[in-house]
């Protein structure tokens, strides 16, 4: 059965979940939109003007690292975007056989307040994330921050449109290949495939 925003290509993986969620009980239009947003994800971001309070109370944790208001005169109105509620990364190994545990979610979780939003590994922040916590799994790692949009438009844009995701880079002492198994401590170590 096609689902309206759902690939042909997804269309199994969502018949599997829409009759797993619902032999948990859940009705299926339920189950449609639990398993549309696991399997597809976010596919937009809210994003809304962030108020003066939003602006002072982030500042008085940021410090003297960033004056918001001096960059904020700048830049022309609804410059500072907030979100709220953001999928960041969930326990899985993902397409990049990339993989992090329920344990890895919940330090995620844990750390990410304060740290800044970039763009491909860039170091100049294009935002901030506030807050981080899991779902009522701990399976997920949700997100609430701000996006610096009247200097980064076009990011802040495509991040609002889905067209590019809010993702994180980590690092550990080692990682396991999600094909193969082999465990490589660098990545001169990674295998081929």
């Amino acid at each position: 059965m096609p689902y309206p925003g759902v690939p042909d290509s997804k269309t199994e993986a969502m018949e599997r979940c829409v009759s797993s969620v619902m032999a948990k009980g859940k009705d299926k239009s339920s189950a449609i939109a639990i398993c549309k947003t696991s399997i597809m994800g976010n596919a937009t971001l809210a994003l809304e003007a962030a108020t003066e309070d939003d602006i002072l109370k982030l500042q008085a944790e940021l410090g003297d690292k960033v004056d918001l208001f001096a960059a904020k005169s700048d830049l022309p109105g609804n410059a500072i975007l907030k979100f709220e509620g953001a999928r960041l990364a969930k326990a899985e190994i993902n397409r990049n056989r990339d993989g992090i545990s329920t344990e890895g979610i919940k330090q995620l979780a844990e750390t990410i307040r304060l740290m800044p939003i970039t763009y491909e590994h860039e170091k100049q922040p294009r935002g901030v994330f506030t807050r981080g916590y899991t779902d009522e799994d701990s399976t997920e790692c949700l997100v609430d921050g701000f996006l610096w949009a009247g200097m980064f438009p076009d990011f802040a844009e495509e991040i609002r449109n889905g067209i590019r995701k809010l993702s994180i880079d980590a690092e550990a002492d080692l990682a396991v290949c999600g094909e193969c198994g082999q465990v490589c401590q660098s990545a001169a170590e990674y295998c081929e495939h």
